[in-house]
C-alpha cells in the first residue's frame, strides 16, 4: 500500500511538473501590458509556472492597466484600482526578471497578489514614471509662508487658482498637505 501512495504521489507530481509552463518576454520600446498579462494567463491556465524576462527595460503604458475591485487601508477608496500586473488566483508563479525595470506610466498600482500562492518576483525594480508624492526643498520662509522649489522635470506640477496640483500621465491631483523631512537624515520633522 505505500507503495502505490508513493507512486500515485510521483505521478501526481509529474503531471503538475509537465502543467506547469515558461513564457520567455523581451525588452520592447513601446507598450508591454498585453504581453505580460496574456503571459500570467497563460501560467494560470497551466497551473503555475514561470515569465522570464530577458534583462531590460519594460513600460506599461497609461490606460492600459486593468481594472480590480479591492480595498486598499489607510487611502481614499475609489470604486476600482487599476493594475498593471494582477496575479489573481495563480499557483505556483515566479517573475524572474534578470535585473530588469519595470515602469507603470499613469496612475496605477504596479502588483496586486491576490487569491494566489506561491507568488515571486525576483531579480526585478518597480518603478514609476512620475512619483505620486510631489517633493519640495524647503528655501526659508517669509511673512509667514512658506518658501519653496519644485524640481519640475522630476514632479511635473501646474498652480490652478493658488493651489499646487501635481500633474501625471492621464491624471493630476491637488495637492492639499505635506510632510516636512529633514534633508540629511530624511527623518520627520515633528510639528
Amino acid at each position: 500500500m505505500k507503495r502505490a501512495t508513493l507512486t500515485l504521489a510521483a505521478c501526481v507530481l509529474a503531471a503538475c511538473a509537465h502543467a506547469a509552463t515558461t513564457a520567455s518576454l523581451k525588452p520592447s520600446r513601446g507598450d508591454c501590458s498585453a504581453a505580460f498579462l496574456d503571459a500570467i494567463a497563460r501560467v494560470r491556465a497551466a497551473g503555475g509556472g514561470v515569465i522570464e524576462l530577458e534583462k531590460g527595460a519594460y513600460h506599461f503604458a497609461a490606460g492600459t492597466a486593468p481594472k480590480h475591485v479591492f480595498h486598499v487601508s489607510n487611502h481614499d477608496q475609489s470604486p476600482d484600482h487599476p493594475v498593471n500586473l494582477p496575479f489573481v488566483g495563480v499557483t505556483n508563479l515566479t517573475l524572474r526578471g534578470h535585473g530588469s525595470t519595470l515602469t507603470f506610466h499613469g496612475a496605477t498600482i504596479g502588483v496586486l497578489v491576490r487569491d494566489s500562492a506561491g507568488v515571486r518576483l525576483e531579480g526585478v525594480k518597480l518603478d514609476w514614471s512620475r512619483p505620486f508624492i510631489t517633493e519640495m526643498k524647503i528655501l526659508g520662509f517669509k511673512d509667514g509662508k512658506t518658501i519653496g522649489r519644485i524640481d519640475k522635470s522630476v514632479f511635473p506640477y501646474a498652480v490652478e487658482n493658488g493651489h499646487v496640483v501635481a500633474v501625471g500621465e492621464g491624471w493630476k491631483s491637488r495637492v492639499p498637505w505635506g510632510m516636512v523631512f529633514r534633508g540629511d537624515t530624511h527623518e520627520i520633522v515633528e510639528r
